[in-house]
């Protein structure tokens, strides 16, 4: 049986209600997507209709190119079933309408193979994926570098492009962006959070955050940095001070949760307005970077892959058994690669923050000096005398000493340090 659809020259399939239910109708696909939906079941993740919808999409379009039926793709034997997924790849990228690039051929073939794999068609072992080729973003990323060498001390440290990029974000964004620095989150689970899991560590010098990544449903355990824990805690002070503990903690428009578009957005104006970016450029600011540049300095810091991919939320052999250490035993790895986990350049909230000290400090000093001048005039100036001569008989002697009277030295003991007391009291107090 020919397949009705055919290939169009976008590379699509067309003919009369293909996609959907049409799709659907073979058996083929409706043991795919029931396999498809138990997957989701085991790793405790919804079913994505969207992500369904695409898939039927694709495989409509190699459809097209095979003349072929879902049914029948299944009877041909597997060597020829190999022969044309290779020619369907290669057509991909040289002959579909647009041409596709290497990478996202590679994509479009990898959910062409799950149609088969989730039919119980095995593949030879050595019948892999094409390997893929370094992407527009990675060499875009590689062009940004944000850890430096310094020879002298031969160390790795974050150089100031990040303190100037999150200079040009607003005090959430710039928020947003170091808690992603210092914790390797995908940011729908960082954005997830609600008021209640800061309040009930707000005392904590360092967030714990304990959660399962919405991508795969793998557990993670993971600090927030010293850095990062300060700024949550000064966005708290200054949005939720009134909040539910179930309110989002970061706020988008209209006062609901922030949405990843909102932060996407504001990272490339802010690449943009540093000139890092253009319209069709990739943003080696992007959110997802921030979760390398975390992987990247543990590696620098040689932090033991085990506590990384614990904290990261990769699943491996061993990962649960990491997961399963003390706080307290996370702690003391994390604090090694702390350091290249926070923008030391005073930026944005920070500089307001820092410069908000400096005024304390000024005044502080300012209520030294006063205190120093008031000082010196209780020691020698005459409005002590006048003040304490006919209370207590004290006299000035020798302009910086006091000569006590009869009056005083005839209180008992006990009552002589109050006398002291209050002198000094009623000079400080105006």
């Amino acid at each position: 049986m020919l397949y009705e659809g055919s290939v169009s020259k976008t590379g699509m399939g067309r003919g009369p209600n293909t996609t959907g239910e049409k799709m659907e109708s073979y058996s083929s696909v409706r043991s795919w997507k029931k396999s498809l939906k138990q997957q989701s079941k085991a790793r405790k993740k919804p079913f994505s209709r969207k992500t369904w919808r695409r898939r039927l999409v694709l495989l409509e379009e190699y459809c097209g190119y095979a003349a072929k039926s879902p049914d029948d793709l299944l009877i041909q034997d597997l060597e020829s079933t190999m022969e044309e997924l290779n020619n369907y790849f290669d057509w991909l990228k040289t002959e579909r309408e647009p041409e596709l690039s290497h990478n996202s051929a590679i994509t479009k073939l990898a959910y062409v193979r799950g149609f088969f794999t989730h039919n119980m068609i095995a593949f030879p072992k050595g019948f892999k994926l094409p390997t893929a080729e370094p992407s527009e973003v990675t060499s875009r990323d590689s062009d940004v570098e944000v850890y430096s060498f310094n020879i002298d001390t031969e160390e790795m440290y974050l150089n100031d492009l990040l303190g100037n990029f999150v200079a040009h974000l607003s005090f959430r964004d710039e928020t947003v962006a170091r808690c992603l620095l210092s914790t390797g989150t995908d940011t729908i689970d960082l954005l997830s959070l609600n008021v209640s899991s800061v309040d009930k560590q707000w005392k904590a010098d360092r967030f714990l955050y304990r959660g399962r990544r919405n991508k795969t449903n793998v557990p993670f355990m993971v600090y927030l940095s010293k850095q990062s824990t300060e700024f949550i805690k000064q966005y708290c002070e200054k949005y939720h001070k009134d909040a539910d503990l179930r309110d989002p903690l970061f706020l988008g428009k209209g006062g609901g949760a922030l949405t990843t578009g909102a932060v996407q957005q504001a990272f490339r104006d802010a690449a943009r307005s540093m000139g890092l970016t253009k319209t069709n450029e990739a943003n080696p600011f992007r959110p997802k970077r921030f979760r390398h540049l975390f992987r990247n300095a543990c590696a620098i810091a040689r932090i033991d892959r085990g506590f990384t991919n614990s904290w990261m939320g990769h699943k491996t052999d061993v990962s649960d058994s990491y997961l399963g250490e003390s706080p307290a035993i996370h702690l003391s790895q994390y604090v090694k690669v702390e350091p290249l986990l926070e923008v030391s350049s005073a930026s944005g909230y920070e500089a307001k923050i820092i410069s908000g000290e400096i005024q304390s400090l000024k005044e502080q000093i300012a209520r030294l000096e006063n205190d120093n001048f008031r000082m010196k005039d209780f020691l020698s100036g005459e409005g002590l005398m006048n003040r304490y001569r006919d209370r207590y008989n004290i006299e000035l002697h020798g302009g910086y000493g006091l000569r006590l009277g009869v009056t005083f030295w005839d209180l008992d003991p006990e009552e002589q340090l109050p006398v002291i007391i209050d002198a000094l009291r009623d000079a400080f107090s105006g």
